[in-house]
């Protein structure tokens, strides 16, 4: 009989930020404030790196049903129809001459409220979840053909450039998505305020990674 082996990796990374200071009692203002902007989600999944973002405004049911599937996998909370969906794309990639390497996302994202074991308040987060991940080439058309064979790619999937145009010889692009009927990948990064006594504050980011492989 055939056994099918299965591997699993998995990380988790928390990263905090300096010392914020709240705002202060009676200026009508607070942490929700900042977390419940509209613009905060796409500042967080910009990061440092300036990475492009860019918000579904109109996410179909099977972009829905996937970020419900990709929820339960990853222990995160359950969807609602308040529920935001951005694709980023990073803005640091690997480069060599003549070819450019990044990675696009398709993110799901709600605001939620985690209790602080310090202060015993339940404060803002912000929860993402992974739905699903490419890795993209640009560049000369040989040296994209190049990459699809390496990762596996044979048929190639050209992108469109950023005016909506087919690649050519001197520009091309080609994406291939990491998972498949042997791999599957699940992410959830939470950031939130975090209480550190004497009224300080910071902002938390505790991300975790999980790679199923057959």
């Amino acid at each position: 009989n055939d056994k099918t082996v299965t591997i699993s990796f998995s990380s988790q990374v928390t990263i905090q930020s300096d010392l914020i200071h709240p705002p202060p009692h009676g200026c009508g203002k607070s942490l929700l404030d900042f977390f419940l902007l509209p613009a905060t989600p796409t500042l967080v999944l910009s990061g440092s790196k300036d990475n492009a973002v860019t918000e579904i405004l109109d996410p179909g049911p099977s972009l829905r049903e996937a970020y419900r599937r990709r929820c339960r996998n990853a222990n995160a909370s359950a969807p609602t129809r308040a529920d935001r969906f951005f694709e980023v794309v990073s803005a640091s990639g690997v480069n060599f001459p003549g070819l450019q390497i990044k990675s696009r996302s398709i993110v799901g994202g709600k605001l939620i409220s985690i209790k602080d074991r310090r202060s015993g308040r339940n404060l803002p987060c912000y929860e993402f979840v992974l739905i699903e991940g490419s890795v993209f080439a640009s560049g000369a058309r040989l040296l994209v053909w190049s990459f699809d064979r390496i990762m596996g790619n044979a048929e190639g999937t050209v992108e469109n450039d950023r005016d909506g145009n087919k690649g050519n010889n001197n520009d091309y692009c080609s994406s291939v998505p990491p998972d498949s009927d042997s791999q599957a990948t699940t992410s959830l990064n939470r950031v939130r305020a975090l209480s550190l006594g004497d009224g300080n504050m910071a902002f938390e980011s505790n991300a975790s990674l999980g790679v199923q492989m057959n």
